[in-house]
């Protein structure tokens, strides 16, 4: 059904990504998509999107734009209008200050993407890279890791990670957990309330679809089926008897640096004397700060 429905926009370029989207969000019905493919039509479609739809004052209008002076996901927060949403998706340049300025006159809003932006073949095709700021690591300079996102391997964990990204909640967060030979963990946000609003677990993924748990792999932790949240394992070794318990890699570190992750707390308590993860859960950076020797993550950002 969802293929004869989006037969009309296959004459457009963005046909393919439109449902690779909506097969991967689980949306049945698409939206209207209008092709802009130069100023002329755009002008038109300005000119026109109020007259051609008398429900128009209902939308909320949004123009994506890299350097916007407002993140996205701020801009929808701050809405609260209800009906519907327009997006203006642009080229990868971005929009020309001409176009922006024509787009402001119709009442759109520029917001910016930062590492929000996910380039359109990457989520269609289900593979997305990113880099992993850290400070605070073993030998005291910051530390920038690279890796690889796979949908393929795991469709339900790639697209939490990447909401998870995209809300910015890494941001600050210590990687609590090292165990040389064996993992780094982290994802507990250093405020209480933030863990606690994005603790929802989603769905387990098939296994055997990626590699399995490979060195330097990135996997949700879980306690049993259906229960992953927030909390990662980056594998330090072939940890291959994890694939048997429910840990889905959803993508891979790039680099040996990433043992420069500072694992001199060990084992978390009551185990050993690494922090408790109770403590941080409920007390946050409170209790946090009482490991400072703890790698932080700056940011996890989506390469363009």
């Amino acid at each position: 059904m969802m293929k004869r429905t989006l037969q009309r926009f296959h004459s457009s370029p963005l046909s393919k990504y439109l449902l690779a989207g909506m097969e991967q969000s689980g949306i049945s019905a698409p939206p209207r998509l209008t092709y802009l493919p130069g100023r002329n039509s755009l002008l038109r479609f300005l000119r026109n999107f109020s007259s051609s739809d008398p429900g128009s004052e209902a939308y909320t209008k949004i123009l994506p734009n890299p350097g916007g002076p407002v993140g996205i996901i701020k801009a929808l927060r701050g809405e609260g209008k209800g009906g519907y949403l327009a997006f203006a998706v642009g080229p990868e340049r971005g929009w020309t200050g001409g176009e922006v300025e024509e787009f402001r006159g119709g009442g759109w809003r520029e917001v910016g993407m930062g590492g929000e932006c996910i380039r359109a073949e990457n989520a269609a095709e289900g593979e997305t890279k990113i880099k992993m700021n850290l400070i605070n690591t073993s030998s005291g300079a910051p530390l920038t890791l690279t890796g690889t996102l796979k949908r393929s391997w795991s469709p339900n964990g790639y697209d939490h990670f990447l909401n998870l990204i995209s809300s910015s909640y890494y941001v600050n967060s210590p990687i609590f957990r090292v165990i040389p030979g064996f993992i780094a963990q982290f994802g507990l946000n250093p405020d209480p309330k933030e863990t606690e609003k994005y603790k929802r677990s989603i769905q387990d993924d098939p296994k055997g679809a990626g590699p399995g748990n490979k060195k330097f792999t990135l996997t949700f932790a879980t306690a049993g089926p259906n229960t992953r949240t927030t909390q990662i394992f980056i594998n330090y070794n072939d940890n291959l008897f994890l694939d048997n318990q429910g840990f889905t890699p959803f993508g891979y570190l790039d680099s040996f640096a990433v043992e420069e992750i500072y694992n001199g707390y060990g084992e978390g308590a009551p185990r050993g004397k690494g922090p408790d993860q109770n403590a941080m859960r409920f007390k946050g950076e409170e209790y946090m700060k009482s490991f400072p020797k703890m790698t932080r993550i700056q940011s996890i950002e989506v390469v363009p």
